[in-house]
């Protein structure tokens, strides 16, 4: 995937009118820009007057807005392939560590695609695989352990129901994006398998690993039971998942 390319934040030093992208990744409350420009949105030109940004990037955006406070700026972008344009009026004071510059309320990054050679993906590819590995573990480990002591946040939790709107978002950014996606949930399931549950591999490892300490087979009629009680137990996770996400839905 990273030989062909994905999508990714680049430096502005490496900016190209033909393929970089200026994205709006959030939009703060009760300043300018809220109500008027959803994240994600992609910039696709900017004009006060007679004049037009030249080169869309985050600072080049940032300084077009800094001495047009209280005037009418056109601001057109782009988001699942609708085309919008808004009319914004920038105010003073909205960067805490420029009070004196004009701005509107959003956070800017700037996106291309990005390849790597095939030794440098290689390596890329293997970081950002245990640094996903890590991640996913992490995360796991507290909402298992959120769940013991009932205090599981299951907002975070996406089960297959969200994942179908998931592939649908990705499926749209590209088909490198999908297969990055995809990567993803491999390495989800990867870890969930190894998981210390009965009924999962990693329940099975764990039984493996008491008969090699105990020196003799654990009687099939409890390995069934707590099977049985594990498979349950992930049975109702995933009721509640799938609840979770299609009350999301609405």
């Amino acid at each position: 995937i990273l030989v062909v390319g994905v999508s990714g934040a680049i430096d502005e030093s490496e900016y190209s009118a033909a393929t970089s992208q200026l994205v709006i990744t959030s939009v703060l409350a009760d300043l300018p820009a809220d109500g008027q420009i959803p994240a994600q949105a992609v910039i696709t030109k900017v004009s006060a007057g007679g004049d037009v940004l030249a080169e869309r990037t985050p600072s080049a955006f940032s300084d077009f807005l800094a001495n047009r406070a209280d005037q009418s700026v056109e601001v057109t972008y782009k988001i699942n392939d609708i085309s919008e344009t808004v009319t914004i009026i920038p105010k003073n004071g909205v960067l805490v560590d420029s009070p004196g510059r004009a701005g509107i309320g959003v956070g800017l990054v700037l996106v291309d695609t990005i390849k790597y050679s095939f030794p440098e993906a290689l390596k890329e590819a293997t970081l950002q695989t245990w640094s996903s590995l890590k991640a996913i573990t992490i995360g796991l480990i507290g909402l298992f352990s959120g769940m013991v002591a009932g205090t599981a946040d299951f907002s975070q939790v996406t089960g297959p129901v969200g994942i179908v709107g998931y592939v649908g978002d990705a499926a749209a950014n590209g088909f490198t994006a999908l297969l990055y996606f995809t990567a993803i949930i491999s390495l989800n399931l990867a870890v969930i398998n190894l998981l210390p549950i009965p009924a999962l591999d990693g329940g099975r490892l764990v039984f493996v690993a008491i008969e090699a300490v105990i020196r003799r087979p654990i009687a099939p009629i409890w390995s069934a039971r707590v099977n049985i009680a594990g498979f349950l137990a992930l049975m109702l996770l995933m009721v509640v998942v799938t609840i979770n996400d299609v009350v999301r839905l609405w």
